[in-house]
């Protein structure tokens, strides 16, 4: 998404969440979230919005990664002079060896 700041100033915008300590959640909500995620489960999401007669947003927004995490995970945002980029990581079980992080994601944003 493209933010208009006026003057024909423009930036992107970004959204992100992440928490690196949350409750396990149970199958039935993992399987829930994960057929949202989907093209379909958009559709329904939609249709449902339509039909309840919600207007549609005047935005769009571009997931960065085909299907939701699950697992416990931290976000980090580097900036660097005008460079930005955005990681996504999560702990490798403790049975492997040696404790780390293992990256999901890395974008650079700008």
């Amino acid at each position: 998404m493209v933010l208009d700041l006026g003057d024909g100033a423009q930036s992107p915008l970004y959204q992100t969440a992440s928490s690196p300590l949350r409750n396990p959640l149970s199958l039935p909500e993992r399987s829930s979230l994960g057929a949202g995620w989907t093209r379909h489960g958009e559709l329904v999401g939609k249709t449902l919005a339509r039909l309840a007669g919600v207007e549609e947003p005047p935005l769009r927004w571009r997931l960065m990664h085909e299907k939701p995490w699950f697992d416990n995970h931290l976000s980090t945002l580097e900036l660097r002079g005008r460079q930005a980029t955005f990681k996504v990581e999560k702990t490798i079980p403790e049975d492997a060896g040696e404790r780390q992080l293992y990256m999901l994601l890395e974008q650079r944003l700008a």
